[in-house]
């Protein structure tokens, strides 16, 4: 038992104020476009339109000032009254280079900044990675392990020791013990999606994953003439006509597709799905599809990590459950060192 305390102790100890950075980031990343609107009022926040203009105008805004190496790759339509398009710009070289936005109300431009700038994208950065490039996902992962170890010990240590009622003690236990499961479900979600290259293998030994094909090519036509974004979001709601059009990645070079993502709503009366088409710019041949209702057990349950995760369940009471989940190692750590500082002075 003794020595289950010093690692939960130097656990926390040594790790504690790193578990404490990515909780409250994780708090903020919940709320990452509703803060990022805040902040970023005369970029991301719209007028407000009965009827939004369409698509296409949203499109052909960004096109009028896009570069003559850059061409538009990818366009989300607005998802609330005051949202926005947003369209992204993208180079030979990156495929996201810079995101533009558009007044659903007006159809007028409304301003454009490079992908990965403000406040925000960094919290992002942060809790999902440290700013330490890629291996700082798996330092997250890691992390996430290790509070998982303390989450198990301290449990361990509260039924084995005596109980003596002093406010830091009682705080501390209970929120390990009580919020701990909680907790729990979000760090092993977060854990799960921070090491893929474990959890995909271990999922695909149960249930497969589809993943999407990305070696569709469009057959070019003769007289080259592209369907156009209207038609293509009008085919893929004719193939799934309960669902609602969220977002379209658009063809690049002439055997480029249209990759349009349709919300089809809620499976098991909580967990969002989508369902994907793949167009032929040209003839607007059907040359892949995707329902959510054909999606399989593997496919269900990282759709599943993702909703636990972000809080993208049961409507705006999980996303704010989860940023509560998220500061819970900031009282922990507190109360914690609080303890440990007692215990050095009782022991001096």
């Amino acid at each position: 038992m003794r020595l289950i305390y010093r690692l939960h102790r130097w656990i926390a100890l040594g790790l504690g104020a790193l578990f404490v950075l990515i909780g409250l980031s994780g708090s903020l990343v919940v709320y990452q476009s509703e803060l990022d609107r805040v902040l970023n009022p005369e970029l991301l926040r719209g007028s407000g339109a009965a009827e939004p203009v369409s698509a296409e105008q949203a499109l052909g805004a960004v096109e009028a000032v896009a570069g003559d190496d850059e061409a538009v790759t990818f366009l989300s339509l607005p998802s609330a009254s005051q949202d926005v398009f947003r369209v992204y710009i993208g180079t030979p070289e990156r495929i996201f280079d810079r995101l533009a936005t558009v007044d659903p109300a007006s159809g007028e431009l409304m301003g454009i900044r490079p992908v990965g700038e403000g406040l925000m994208r960094f919290i992002h950065v942060l809790h999902f990675q440290l700013h330490l490039g890629s291996q700082g996902q798996t330092v997250v992962g890691l992390l996430g392990l290790c509070l998982l170890f303390s989450l198990l010990t301290g449990t361990l240590i509260w039924h084995r020791r005596r109980h003596t009622g002093r406010p830091a003690q009682t705080i501390h236990h209970g929120l390990g013990l009580y919020a701990g499961l909680p907790l729990l479900l979000v760090a092993v979600s977060g854990i799960l999606l921070a090491l893929p290259q474990y959890t995909r293998p271990m999922v695909e030994t149960v249930s497969p994953l589809s993943g999407l094909d990305l070696h569709h090519h469009s057959l070019v036509a003769d007289n080259g003439r592209d369907i156009g974004l209207e038609q293509a979001m009008d085919l893929a709601q004719a193939t799934m006509p309960d669902g609602d059009v969220r977002s379209i990645g658009l063809p690049r070079g002439p055997e480029g597709v249209y990759r349009i993502t349709v919300r089809e709503g809620e499976a098991a009366g909580w967990l969002p799905g989508s369902g994907h088409v793949v167009l032929d710019r040209y003839s607007g041949k059907m040359l892949a599809e995707r329902h959510w209702s054909d999606a399989s057990g593997g496919d269900r349950f990282m759709t599943a990590l993702r909703a636990i995760h972000g809080g993208n369940f049961l409507g705006g009471w999980g996303k704010a459950l989860v940023a509560l989940i998220g500061m819970l190692p900031l009282l922990l750590y507190l109360t914690g060192i609080r303890l440990w500082l007692r215990r050095r002075t009782i022991g001096q």
